[in-house]
């Protein structure tokens, strides 16, 4: 590989010899102080970087750089100075300025080493010079002709000489055709007026000469540098189309970004209004007449805002994601470039399909790292040459702009809403640093304070509080940070500016740095001075409501209730009433005597009268600010304001007060709490007086009760008689004074009705009560009778006209009492008893009256066994029953064998015990199946001899023990196949037997 040319810049500080480095990369350029006498053989070229040329001439002429080219680089210089260094050791002269300068350089040096390279190697004739010292070769071209610069030597005589092959390329000519013709007849037609201007004005005044121009002919950028001579001149042409592009997009880049700048500075602008002067921006910059903002969310398109007059990429308009050419730039995480949608396979697309773009550039649009959207221009036109990369890195960057704006416009909502937050909270709030000063306060902390927020800012916080509560807020902080706690909550005192010191009570929270590292505190400062002053009422009605739960009696209460809202609430006037069930009124029945010397005797008040009838009724409270709105009667003055509070179903409470004014909330909620507690005494004492009245009535209730049983106990013992028994009953019912009417039924059971056997208190006659015995009736005596339980009848106005009950229910009769009278499962009858009184049949007398029919049964039934055992006639029955669900039954079913009574023994306990014979049961089989039948708790075999086995049962209840239990002796059982009972002995009774079988 060929060495490049080695240049030494003498006199530069640097930037000239950089600058010819980054100019040609055939060159390799040193910067130097001086420059020895002989260094041709290591370098091709040595620059003189001056200010003055003819002071580079007195220090050069007297010496001369052998085998090296001199080029003076120079800031300016007359035309006698230039002719005389370039007749002498300098072989071009450059004018210094700007940076096309050093492009200029960086040819001529070229041009000088291409020359004497070749020169070095064939001898070569030179025809001309282009005034800087530079000739041009003919003899030989092609070194010229590899050049990628266009090069055109003209003589003296405007006359082409040599045009290389890169010049027959730029400027569209043949060599062949033009050497030798004037150059005015050539291709200056396309290099146009301002090369002939540009080239006469090099060789008058002998200097080189550079400029660029569009030359539309070519449709192409050129740089021309002429190198001027006394023999004609040198053109370079160079093809700057592309950096000139660059360049351009790069400046228009500058100029839309600038103007972005500026819009971004705009802070009166909102977010919405910024963005459409982004898409204004963007559209110019594209030259696309369609811009538009959109949000995705659930694969659905909206466009936010938009600029254009496109119909369907309107603000709202909305697309499936599918539908539309932003999914690819979504997909692809970048910008989506489409220069002609046909042309790049976009015409069959549902996204082509229904916008009908041409051409589109878009990019996504993220918020805090979210998918937000996309940013996008476009044309329904296609372009004819694609989107350059400063476009795209134009795009880009407006890209990123807006999800800048999009995430500071959230974020100021949201620093809005939390200022408003904190602005909209009662209760202080401020930010100390870690010394103690003042970052933030909000306006409640401003007026807690009495200070405006610029006389607190940037203040130490001890300001506004003592130097105690200073120390307090210190160890609260490293309390805080020692135990790593993030915050602590402690009372200080704020001393307001120019008023009393507030207590207060703060919630301190301590602020960390990103490492971790102490950063101050932030807090919320509460004025408990109102919280303490409630807390210490509030203390004092709770314990005024303890002593409400003492009182006895409403009346107590309402007294304790008036002192309470004299002395805790501060109400002087007040009124406590209480409801007449009765009368259906308010009757006050305590008020303060300040009550009754400003307002005199107060009203009693009807349901939905005036204020406490109305808050009675709904059980609402009623404040009023004003009394005078009170719309009634009633004269209140000198009443200013007034509040009604309902104590639940007992009454109310009225506060007023003669000041006027507010009465304020925390006044409404202890009135209110003081009328809850109210109630609730209320209720407790009328609890307590239904308790002693109901202990009252208990007493009278046992005393009754004890006399009724002591009575009659007495009577069922002496009584010797069925009919004494119900006779001396009846009259001692009536003798307590509760009962007004008590009879006693028998049951006739030929005739299946119930007679009156025993009548007292009524004044109809006994043969005129009798009642049928069916299942069916629903007569409550008849009823108590059949299902053997005690029936009651609380309103005899709804039994049946013509009735016993109701002829009682005429005479004053209010409810009536039908009780079996029972011996175990016998009913001998039934005991009825009328009263006038609602209260004689609660469930107390029910009961006593229940247990008295027991009574009155077991003594009916002792009599008449009394009456049994004294008979002296017997009657000998002999029974057969087919129940196949008799103990004797299943037994003898179940071993298949013959079973026959041999006696029977009653037993304390009740059980009775059965010998049973049989002579042909097998022992072991017929005990088994006894022990496993339900009516026999034991089994065992006396005697098994010879065929013959005796057996001993224990039951509880069987077909012998319900014969003994009405009188007869059972002499014999024998289980056969007909099932005959044999034989029996009853004694005779005036009452016949009955017997039911199936």
């Amino acid at each position: 590989m060929e060495e490049r040319p080695h240049v030494l810049v003498v006199g530069d500080e640097g930037s000239t010899a950089t600058a010819l480095q980054d100019a040609s990369d055939r060159l390799t350029a040193t910067e130097v102080a001086t420059v020895d006498a002989d260094v041709g053989d290591r370098v091709s070229c040595v620059v003189y970087d001056v200010d003055d040329l003819a002071e580079l001439l007195d220090s050069t002429e007297q010496r001369q750089e052998r085998g090296t080219h001199v080029v003076a680089f120079v800031d300016d210089s007359d035309a006698e100075t230039t002719k005389r260094a370039l007749d002498g050791p300098v072989d071009a002269v450059v004018q210094a300025g700007g940076d096309e300068s050093v492009v200029v350089l960086a040819h001529r040096i070229e041009q000088l080493v291409g020359e004497r390279s070749e020169a070095g190697r064939r001898e070569e004739r030179v025809v001309a010079s282009d005034g800087l010292g530079g000739p041009v070769p003919v003899c030989e071209t092609r070194p010229l002709d590899r050049i990628t610069d266009g090069i055109v030597a003209v003589d003296d005589e405007w006359r082409y000489t040599y045009v290389n092959g890169s010049a027959e390329e730029i400027l569209g000519v043949e060599s062949s055709a033009v050497l030798g013709e004037p150059i005015w007849s050539g291709p200056d037609v396309a290099l146009g007026p301002t090369f002939e201007a540009e080239t006469r004005q090099a060789m008058e005044t002998q200097t080189a000469r550079s400029y660029e121009e569009y030359h539309g002919a070519l449709d192409r950028w050129l740089q021309i540098t002429i190198y001027p001579d006394s023999d004609g001149l040198t053109v370079y042409a160079r093809d700057v189309t592309e950096q000139k592009m660059a360049k351009t997009g790069l400046e228009r880049n500058e100029q839309a970004l600038r103007r972005l700048q500026s819009l971004a500075a705009s802070g009166d602008l909102g977010v919405d209004a910024k963005i459409e002067r982004a898409l204004e921006i963007g559209c110019a910059r594209l030259d696309l007449p369609v811009g538009y903002l959109t949000r995705v969310d659930d694969r659905t398109l909206t466009v936010v805002v938009s600029r254009g007059d496109h119909e369907q990429l309107q603000p709202e308009s909305k697309a499936s994601l599918s539908e539309t050419y932003c999914r690819e730039a979504i997909e692809a995480d970048g910008l989506l470039a489409v220069t002609d949608a046909e042309a790049s396979g976009w015409d069959d697309d549902p996204a082509y399909e229904r916008f009908g773009l041409g051409c589109y550039l878009g990019g996504t649009v993220d918020v805090y790292g979210e998918l937000y959207g996309t940013f996008c221009f476009a044309d329904t036109e296609a372009r004819t040459e694609s989107f350059t990369a400063a476009e795209e890195t134009f795009i880009e960057l407006l890209t990123e702009w807006v999800s800048h704006e999009l995430e500071r416009d959230e974020r100021e909502h949201e620093l809005k809403r939390y200022e408003a937050m904190l602005e909209s909270i009662d209760d202080g709030v401020y930010e100390l640093g870690d010394d103690g000063i003042i970052r933030f306060v909000n306006q409640a902390m401003c007026e807690l304070s009495g200070y405006d927020r610029s006389e607190l800012v940037g203040e130490h916080y001890s300001k506004v509080v003592g130097g105690e509560t200073v120390a307090r807020a210190e160890e609260a902080v490293a309390n805080a940070l020692s135990t790593g706690r993030d915050g602590e909550t402690f009372t200080l005192t704020v001393q307001p500016k120019g008023r009393r010191p507030v207590e207060a009570e703060v919630n301190m929270t301590i602020l960390r740095s990103d490492d971790g590292e102490y950063n101050g505190t932030v807090g919320v400062v509460r004025d408990i001075t109102e919280q303490r002053a409630y807390r210490d009422r509030l203390s004092e009605l709770l314990s005024a409501s303890r002593t409400l739960m003492q009182a006895r009696t409403r009346e107590e209460v309402a007294e304790m209730v008036v002192t309470a809202a004299k002395n805790v609430l501060g109400f002087d006037l007040n009124v406590v009433r209480l409801y007449d069930a009765d009368a259906q009124e308010l009757v006050p029945v305590a008020a303060t005597s300040e009550t009754e010397g400003t307002l005199g005797d107060r009203p009693r008040y009807g349901l939905h009268e005036a204020p406490p009838g109305e808050v009675f009724a709904s059980g609402e409270s009623v404040v009023y600010e004003d009394a005078g709105e009170i719309d009634d009667e009633y004269d209140r003055s000198p009443l200013r304001s007034a509040m009604y509070f309902p104590m639940g179903v007992h009454g109310t409470i009225s506060l007023g007060t003669t000041s006027g004014g507010r009465t304020g909330d925390i006044d409404e909620q202890l009135a209110a709490l003081l009328a809850t507690s109210a109630a609730a005494a209320c209720n407790r004492a009328k609890r307590e007086e239904d308790i002693r009245e109901a202990h009252e009535r208990i007493d009278a209730l046992v005393d009754h009760i004890n006399g009724l049983i002591e009575d009659t106990i007495e009577v069922l013992v002496n009584a010797t008689t069925r009919e004494e028994i119900e006779s001396k009953v009846c009259d001692e019912l009536l003798n307590t004074k509760t009962y007004d009417c008590a009879w006693i039924g028998r049951p006739d059971l030929s005739s299946e009705t119930l007679q009156v056997s025993q009548l007292a208190g009524c004044e109809q006659p006994a043969e005129e009560f009798e009642f049928t015995i069916t299942g069916e009736s629903t007569d409550p005596c008849v009823r108590a009778f059949v299902e053997g339980e005690t029936q009651v009848v609380e309103d005899l106005a709804r039994v049946p006209d013509g009735s016993m009950h109701r002829r009682a229910h005429e005479e004053g009769m209010t409810g009536l009492l039908a009780i079996p009278l029972t011996y175990k499962e016998t009913v001998y009858g039934v005991l009825t008893v009328y009263a006038a009184s609602a209260k004689a049949f609660e469930d107390r007398e029910q009961v006593v009256l229940g247990a008295l029919g027991r009574a009155i049964g077991n003594a009916i039934n002792a009599v008449e066994r009394g009456r049994i055992l004294s008979t002296d006639r017997v009657v000998e029955l002999e029974v057969t029953v087919r129940d196949d669900d008799l103990l004797f039954s299943r037994l003898s079913a179940a071993t298949d064998c013959t079973l026959e009574s041999a006696g029977t023994l009653q037993q304390s306990d009740g059980t009775l015990d059965l010998y049973v014979t049989s002579e042909d049961a097998d022992a072991e089989t017929f005990l088994d199946v006894a022990r496993d039948d339900p009516a026999v708790s034991e089994a065992a075999c006396i005697v098994d001899h010879e065929g013959e086995t005796l057996f001993e049962l224990v039951a509880e209840e069987t077909l012998v023990t319900t014969l003994a239990e009405r009188g007869a002796m059972p002499l014999g059982v024998e289980e056969r196949p007909e099932r005959r009972v044999s034989p029996s002995r009853s004694p005779t009774s005036p009452r016949p037997a009955r017997c039911s079988t199936s």
